[in-house]
């Protein structure tokens, strides 16, 4: 039997072999990363969601102050409720916009 740091025999010298360098250098790859991707692309698309889910929520709380929180009886409320439904609005924040 050969001590595990060794490299002789066994499943050691495959794993050992199959691990990547680490380069602590200043050199940067490509020029492209995973930040970049979420800085230029996620980012505008999230702001642009935030900004119509706010627009939503007002239109949520003024139809409530209109016609009361129950779609049933008040019609604005149930279309903007739709509206919500078809942006994708999560049903927590339409919840929290019509009982807050």
């Amino acid at each position: 039997a050969t001590p595990l740091g060794t490299f002789s025999g066994g499943p050691w010298p495959r794993l050992v072999s199959r691990l990547r360098q680490l380069h602590l250098g200043s050199s940067s790859g490509a020029g492209h990363n995973r930040w970049s991707k979420v800085r230029n692309i996620k980012g505008p698309r999230d702001v642009a969601r935030s900004q119509l889910f706010q627009r939503l929520t007002m239109m949520l709380r003024s139809s409530v102050r209109e016609g009361g929180p129950d779609p049933n009886l008040n019609p604005q409320l149930a279309n903007v409720v739709e509206q919500c439904r078809a942006q994708n609005m999560p049903k927590a924040s339409i919840e929290a916009a019509i009982h807050g």
